[in-house]
């Protein structure tokens, strides 16, 4: 499950990347700086507050790697979405919430 949510982070080349480009064009550029942000200030509260951040602080900088390369130009950039594709991306995106744990590993 944790490499699950991890995968559907919406950064770069990953597959919530490649999900998050589909849904909002070229918007995606603002998510993928976001979300290494907020794994690094939740790692950083965690850590602040005893607990074991550090996974959070690791997965932060990697999202951050995943979002400098940023994301290639796709073949056919054109055409929307429908709405079932639309719906299974908000599905994969609300599977990434619920299989993700913020101190996967605690001592």
């Amino acid at each position: 499950m944790l490499i699950t949510s991890l995968n559907l982070l919406p950064v770069g080349q990953l597959d919530g990347g490649h999900i998050a480009r589909a849904l909002s064009g070229e918007k995606t550029a603002y998510i993928s700086a976001a979300v290494p942000l907020i794994l690094m200030t939740g790692g950083i509260y965690y850590s602040l507050n005893g607990l074991n951040g550090e996974m959070l602080l690791f997965w932060g900088f990697f999202a951050l790697l995943f979002a400098a390369g940023g994301h290639p130009q796709p073949i056919n950039d054109m055409k929307r979405l429908d709405a079932k594709r639309v719906v299974l991306g908000i599905i994969a995106f609300g599977l990434c919430i619920a299989c993700f744990t913020p101190i996967p590993f605690q001592a």
